[in-house]
């Protein structure tokens, strides 16, 4: 059902009707939620998201398509700080980091993720050994920033 009317919405946009094709890209992801997930679905999902965004912009809604941008973004966050935790617990700390700290950039708000990143960061200075880091760590990170270490601190 929902590969149908995100096909559908494919036609509409490159005819240039984009409201009818959005109305079809909203209800080809709203026919996802009932979909068990997988990557195909993920795949879809995304496709309808980014097409849904473009014609947004091409009707001149740019609130609605600002909103659909932060709602992915908060979905594309989410497995670099689930990648990161799982890198945190298998030891690999530079990994963790690496993806912690994107999810950080995403929401440096988010109190959670500032508050693994932070742990994590001290995992990785102490079990490389004070004044040792691996591969250039510090160079490489946010945990050298100055500027992500204050926000990091004030949490």
């Amino acid at each position: 059902m929902a590969p149908t009317s995100g096909t559908c919405g494919n036609e509409l946009h490159s005819r240039g009707n984009f409201s009818d094709a959005a109305e079809k890209y909203l209800r080809a992801k709203n026919n996802l939620k009932d979909i068990p997930s997988s990557k195909d679905t993920g795949a879809l999902l995304l496709a309808c998201s980014l097409n849904l965004m473009a014609c947004y912009l091409k009707t001149n809604q740019h609130e609605e398509c600002k909103g659909r941008f932060w709602h992915m973004m908060q979905v594309m966050s989410k497995p670099y700080y689930r990648r990161g935790q799982a890198y945190r617990d298998l030891g690999l700390f530079e990994d963790a980091v690496s993806d912690l700290s994107k999810a950080h950039e995403v929401f440096p708000e988010d109190k959670k993720i500032a508050h693994v990143l932070r742990e994590t960061c001290w995992n990785l200075f102490f079990d490389n050994g004070v004044g040792q880091y691996s591969g250039g760590f510090f160079e490489q990170f946010s945990c050298r920033n100055d500027r992500n270490l204050e926000s990091l601190d004030s949490l």
